[in-house]
Parts: structure tokens; sequence; C-alpha cells
């Protein structure tokens, strides 16, 4: 059967990273691919080369090249260790931990190579702790931004939304939208009564 894991991301897979740089191993030379804003390439089998993420999915959709493991701020490889390790973070802080503005995304895309002839080197059972990592993160990240929408009130002049990636500022688009409304009402209320006392 499908896991819950496998559903990870299946909605809104790229939200606004087409654009952001991913990391990828060509398995086939292409000299170069032209675009009307810009080109990619040379690439070279086996020479890791940066390209958006768009283009990174169409060419990992065709096999040609496979996304690599994303990198932390920090210069950090992802790892199932790492990212246990940030999940611990997490519970221990109020503020969200910084892992990138497209963490979700590019962790999503370096799991779900279809055909990776270098899969066969990747350890599976890292695979597999890293997906369950990457699931058990975004619950606890979730879980603190559903806390501290609840937590907006009347009182609140201003939301730090702090490291939020642009996954989860999708995902939770509806509430920081009601909330930033109802603050844009009130501040229109607030000058009708400034107004109406001069």
């Amino acid at each position: 059967g499908t896991s819950s894991h496998d559903n990870l991301f299946c909605d809104r897979q790229y939200h606004d990273a087409g654009d952001s740089l991913v990391t990828v191993m060509p398995v086939v030379r292409i000299e170069k691919l032209e675009f009307i804003e810009r080109e990619y390439g040379p690439f070279l089998p086996g020479i890791e080369i940066q390209v958006p993420m768009w283009l990174a999915d169409l060419m990992q959709k065709r096999r040609v090249a496979y996304v690599q493991l994303p990198q932390l701020p920090d210069g950090k490889k992802v790892s199932s260790q790492i990212v246990e390790e940030i999940v611990v973070q997490e519970r221990s802080q109020a503020n969200l931990v910084q892992i990138g503005d497209y963490f979700f995304e590019q962790c999503y895309a370096y799991l779900a190579r279809p055909g990776d002839p270098h899969a066969e080197s990747c350890d599976r059972n890292e695979l597999v702790l890293l997906k369950e990592a990457v699931f058990k993160l975004k619950k606890v990240r979730k879980s603190k931004l559903t806390v501290f929408l609840k937590s907006v009130d009347q009182a609140t002049k201003i939301m730090d939304l702090g490291w939020i990636t642009t996954f989860e500022l999708a995902d939770e688009r509806r509430g920081v939208v009601t909330a930033t409304d109802y603050f844009a009402n009130l501040w229109r209320e607030s000058l009708t009564l400034q107004r109406a006392a001069e």
C-alpha cells in the first residue's frame, strides 16, 4: 500500500520553487539547453551542476540528470541524522529553525528520483530514514505554525513568521491571509475612528 509519507508533498510539489537552484548530476552529455531567459549547460555525466528546480524536475523526469542531496543554509548536506537533529531543535525552541526557503521541495525532488542509476549506490535504509525524518520535521513545524496562527489576536501588531519555508507558507496561506485581512480591517477601522475624532 501507499504510506502517508508517499503523499508528503503530492498536491503542490514545488510551489514557488521553480526558479530556486538545485544541484543535479547529469548521466548523459548535453552541450547546452537554450531557453528564452538564458541557457544552461554544458551537462557532463558525473559532474554536478546547478539548475532551476523546474529544469531539474524536467531533466529528472526524462532521466538525463538526477537531483542531488540538498544543502542547508549552513552548507551541510541533508541526511536523516541532520534532519532528526533539526526536529529536536524545533521541539526545543519557540521560533522556526532556518532550513532554507525550498527545503521541502528540494528534499521531495531528491527522494522522487525515478530510475536513477546512481540510486543503486545509495543506502536504501538511509533513504527511508530521510523520508521519515522529513515527514516528522514537516509535521512538527506545521504544529508550531498552527499554534502560532491560533495565538494571533487583536493585540498582535507584528507577525514574525521567522524562517517559514515557501512550502509552509503556501500550506498555511489561508490562515495567514485570513489573519492579514483581519488586521488590515482593524487598521482601516482605526483610521476611520481617528478621522472621525479629529
